[in-house]
């Protein structure tokens, strides 16, 4: 059997209503969004608070390096992004993240280096459909790491009481 190691630089990014970090040391998500959150009702609607919980990984590093992480906004059919947060981390080196990781110098052969983030919106203002963005800006680059579709649906009583009914 082959061992294939991650393309890198590679991350993730996670969408939830609450993030929980615990006296033990455990980060717990609460509500994880699965690529799509529907709001029930009409727009503008607002949600009270979510967020974005990225992790990045990078090849191996010797300098420390800054990474920057942009939420955005983009209106179904409109191609206009607003830009909902911004955070700029600094990259460990890889001994750094091993350290940090725990990693016993016999087990240390994927050289990489790891930043996790989390961003909070709150409150986050839905006008109508729209797709939440994840961009990474690393070394002169960008990449897309993940999108979140946001819809707005009435629920069955609400159209037929607009409708008349």
């Amino acid at each position: 059997m082959n061992v294939i190691p991650p393309v890198l630089p590679s991350g993730m990014v996670t969408y939830c209503d609450d993030v929980r970090h615990e006296t033990s040391g455990k980060v717990s998500l609460i509500g994880i969004y699965s690529g799509q959150l529907i709001v029930f009702g009409v727009a503008p609607a607002i949600i009270p608070m979510l967020w974005a919980v990225v992790r990045w990984r990078v090849p191996h590093l010797t300098e420390s390096s800054s990474v920057t992480f942009h939420l955005t906004k983009e209106k179904d059919g409109d191609g206009v992004s607003e830009l909902l947060g911004e955070t700029t981390v600094e990259l460990p080196t890889t001994e750094q993240t091993l350290d940090l990781l725990g990693m016993p110098m016999e087990d240390r052969s994927e050289k990489i280096a790891e930043v996790q983030s989390q961003m909070r919106i709150s409150p986050l203002v839905i006008e109508g459909n729209c797709t939440l963005r994840m961009r990474v800006f690393f070394q002169g680059d960008e990449y897309r790491i993940g999108a979140l579709q946001v819809s707005v649906t009435q629920l069955p009583d609400e159209q037929s009481e607009q409708s008349g009914r």
